[in-house]
């Protein structure tokens, strides 16, 4: 094992092991942005929380010299940050995949969930499933989950079971990369949900891609339930839900379509 980093996280062959039980007395956030390939993943015991000490749960990357991220918990950690939850960017246009896989509880208490961002030639990927269906992420004061991808990167993917935001979009992609963005909420009970005080999905394609949506049930306070629009140079839209998606103030779906492809 190497040396300690970021409270909980060891550096064990090149791949940081994140251990231990949250302790909001003691925890502070995981600033990991090593030259190189960013590997993380969570032990079962495992939990943060930085509602006292400030700070995000983890920082991800963040640095020109960082090729690659690659975040794994599939032990249904909690994860609590004080801003957000997790922090993941690739700001390099030399860098490559950016993927972030939880399967329980990520909430950011003054700030987003999840935020990906990547600048990259690579995929970006935002998973929060686990067997039960009930892994979820939350952002009060932020988005739940967050989603960038520039010019260069190719796909992105974000697949949950429920995400929450308190004031903005429950799920907010913007997409300027060469494949699909798709977006799926579901679960095998089919009691999936996304909610959010602005929009509960909000989707922007100006890639070459098509966006696809697949959703249980989507509530919005504001806007539309699911907002999605593709610009020009985009492809096809598909919007498939099979449970309620409503919204307080506006449509359940509004899609716009301004590319070449099917809606």
């Amino acid at each position: 094992a190497g040396p300690a980093m970021a409270g909980d996280c060891v550096v064990t062959a090149g791949t940081f092991v994140c251990s231990g039980p949250a302790d909001p007395a003691a925890d502070t956030t995981q600033n990991l942005d090593p030259a190189g390939a960013l590997v993380v993943v969570t032990d079962p015991d495992f939990g943060i929380d930085t509602s006292t000490n400030g700070g995000d749960a983890f920082t991800l990357g963040d640095n020109v010299n960082t090729t690659s991220i690659n975040f794994q918990d599939t032990n249904e950690a909690s994860i609590t940050g004080a801003d957000s939850g997790i922090f993941a960017n690739n700001p390099d246009a030399a860098s490559t995949d950016l993927t972030i896989v939880t399967s329980g509880v990520v909430e950011g208490l003054n700030g987003q969930g999840i935020t990906a961002i990547n600048q990259g030639t690579g995929a970006t990927t935002v998973t929060s499933i686990n067997a039960a269906g009930n892994a979820s992420v939350t952002g009060n004061f932020g988005y739940g989950i967050s989603g960038l991808t520039g010019p260069n990167a190719t796909t992105q993917t974000i697949t949950v079971n429920n995400v929450t935001s308190t004031t903005d979009a429950g799920i907010r992609s913007i997409h300027a990369g060469t494949g699909n963005l798709s977006i799926a909420s579901r679960n095998a009970a089919g009691n999936a949900s996304v909610s959010g005080g602005a929009h509960g999905i909000l989707a922007r394609n100006s890639g070459s891609g098509g966006t696809f949506v697949t959703a249980n049930n989507v509530d919005s306070m504001e806007n539309a339930g699911i907002d999605v629009r593709n610009e020009a140079s985009a492809g096809a839209i598909s919007i498939s839900a099979t449970g309620t998606v409503q919204s307080t103030g506006s449509n359940g779906i509004l899609a716009e379509q301004f590319g070449g492809g099917n809606l």
